[in-house]
């Protein structure tokens, strides 16, 4: 009929004439999104596991659980892929670039305060490094072969066929092993001795200790700080007994490690313990006390931390100092944390976790942070990681800010719900259904069905606007 053809004209004129413009806001979620604010930007599909955001003077963009990067506009990068496996980051100040893939391959590249730059690798079972002098040159392919320059806390390290050959050397000491770690020899710069493990071992640092083991560890014997008048001397028959000394310290066990006492009258150091149950310790002149009454009791304190626990291990509270804040922690493992950050400079962040439920971040600059639910719990999973690279997964709820709220963002999983705040601006929209748009001025415009309803309100009135499906059709306001 004329009236059907009338209608379907007209839809076609809509929606010829009244699509979004790519550029603006646009909220098909869990499909496709485009949101922004000043100071606010993202931009998702697939739920927001793959996604692109842009704050706070950084860009952030994912395809979840594949990848996730953060680059500052100061270039510091941070990249996980393949989480929790796969991490890599960028630091343009030293400059150094550090990646890992546990535990198949690392990469680290950096350039020293002498201007030499050295490289270090490992790509299982292939390992090796450089440095730009030439002063560094490692090569190795486990278990047959290694040639390793600079590596960990030794200045060589050596095999063949390993464990049948191994050598190291730190300082201009060698320590040579065959079939490790049953036979070793030690020599250079020094030191001193030979083992054949566990039949007989000794080994000594001229100037700093000697020591030696018969059927360790049933016989062992040191002499330790031979540069003090008074060295340090000590033996043990495991498990029966074992005693050190030093001028008026004297330290016994019995059964080791059950019972165990010692004491140095000259600065009233004491302790006792029988474990697992009890222990005391007392060290005026370091600061330092220790009590246990386990499980029910542990306290320890020294001039930098305090930590106490009852009925261990769930409940602890931490007090640490370092240079430039004082860190508190209360918890209840598993399921409740609360640590709040106070630095020197008076700013502070709090972090509270009811796991699994729910992890609140709040900084006194006014950045928030509110995940629901959070199923990360330090150390066993970082929440901060699991969130970038799991969150749109599992978070049903997200509310961030930035500092002194100059944006703020609220979301729902799939992104059915999305809200921002900046500079003004507030905006809220449901896919499809529609949303609202306030401005500084007290403008309101309303957008609903998807952008084909439009009209905006203000102090001179209401008036209608051009369609913009897939709506909301806003204009984007973070450039």
């Amino acid at each position: 009929s004329m009236v059907l053809r009338f209608a379907f004209r007209s839809i076609c004129v809509v929606f010829a004439t009244g699509c979004a413009s790519p550029h603006s806001e646009i909220h098909l979620g869990p499909l496709y999104s485009s949101h922004s604010v000043p100071g606010f930007s993202r931009t998702e599909t697939a739920a927001g596991l793959i996604r692109k955001e842009r704050f706070e003077n950084a860009t952030t963009w994912a395809v979840n659980p594949l990848f996730w990067r953060r680059t500052l506009d100061s270039g510091h990068q941070v990249t996980d892929f393949l989480y929790p496996l796969g991490r890599s980051t960028f630091d343009p100040d030293r400059p150094q670039t550090s990646t890992r893939l546990l535990p198949f391959l690392w990469y680290d590249r950096e350039m020293k305060a002498n201007g030499i730059e050295e490289v270090d690798w490992f790509v299982f079972p292939f390992v090796g490094g450089s440095a730009s002098d030439g002063s560094e040159s490692s090569f190795g392919v486990f278990p047959f072969y290694g040639d390793l320059r600079g590596f960990m806390s030794w200045d060589r390290l050596e095999w063949i066929l390993f464990p049948f050959w191994v050598r190291t050397s730190q300082s201009g000491r060698q320590h040579t092993n065959f079939l490790w770690p049953v036979f070793g020899k030690r020599s250079g710069a020094g030191s001193s001795g030979w083992h054949a493990f566990p039949f007989y071992g000794t080994n000594s640092l001229e100037g700093k200790y000697e020591r030696r083991y018969i059927l360790w560890p049933f016989w062992t014997e040191a002499k330790e700080k031979l540069w003090q008048s008074t060295p340090q001397k000590g033996w043990q028959l495991w498990p029966f007994f074992g005693t050190v000394s030093q001028d008026d310290f004297k330290a016994h066990t019995v059964l080791w490690p059950f019972i165990a006492w010692a004491h140095r009258p000259s600065t009233e150091y004491s302790s006792w313990s029988i474990l697992p149950f009890l222990r005391f310790e007392d060290a005026p002149q370091d600061g330092r006390h220790f009590s246990m009454i386990w499980p029910l009791f542990l306290s320890f304190q020294n001039e930098k931390s305090t930590w106490r626990c009852f009925f261990w291990p769930l409940f602890w509270h931490r007090l640490a100092q370092s240079l430039d804040a004082q860190k508190e922690t209360w918890s209840f493992l598993p399921f409740w944390q609360k640590t709040t950050t106070s630095f020197h400079n008076g700013q502070s962040h709090t972090m509270s976790h009811a796991w699994p439920l729910l992890r609140v971040q709040k900084a006194s600059d006014g950045r928030r942070d509110v995940r629901f639910p959070s199923p990360g719990l330090s150390p066993i999973l970082d929440p901060d990681a699991l969130s970038n690279n799991l969150g749109p997964a599992f978070e049903i709820w997200t509310d961030r800010s930035g500092p002194e709220e100059a944006w703020n963002e609220q979301r729902v999983i799939g992104n059915l719900y999305h809200a921002a705040q900046g500079d003004g601006h507030s905006r809220w929209s449901i896919p499809l259904l529609g949303g609202i748009w306030k401005e500084p001025n007290g403008t309101e415009h309303v957008s609903l069905l998807g952008g084909l309803i439009r009209w905006k309100s203000n102090e001179q009135g209401t008036s209608w606007e051009l369609p913009a499906f897939p709506g909301p059709g806003w204009p984007a306001l973070d450039e």
